[in-house]
């Protein structure tokens, strides 16, 4: 190595190796992707197995929110058009409208 340079400042230039060299690092390099992709197929097969064998739970479908503040959350329903959290329709829904 020449005095004024560092280490792993370049890329490999396979080029400037020997015949004898180039062959091994281009087995090393075809061996290590090939690993590669084997190994994130067997962790998304994992993936997929433990989304399927997952059981189903249902998540809470309203707010339990105190007295006081379901006025407001019912008010802001009015303003911005959001899904009203106390069942009914929004304020500024259009009852004709055939959208949900």
């Amino acid at each position: 190595m020449p005095a004024g340079s560092t280490g792993g400042s370049g890329s490999l230039n396979l080029g400037a190796l020997p015949e004898a060299v180039q062959h091994i690092v281009r087995a090393a390099y075809g061996d290590a992707t090939g690993h590669i992709f084997l190994i994130s197929a067997l962790i998304g097969v994992v993936g997929v197995i433990a989304a399927v064998a997952m059981r189903q739970v249902t998540l809470r479908d309203s707010l339990d929110l105190p007295a006081e503040l379901m006025g407001a959350a019912v008010a802001a329903d009015a303003i911005d058009g959001a899904p009203p959290v106390d069942g009914g329709a929004p304020r500024n829904a259009d009852p004709t409208s055939s959208k949900p």
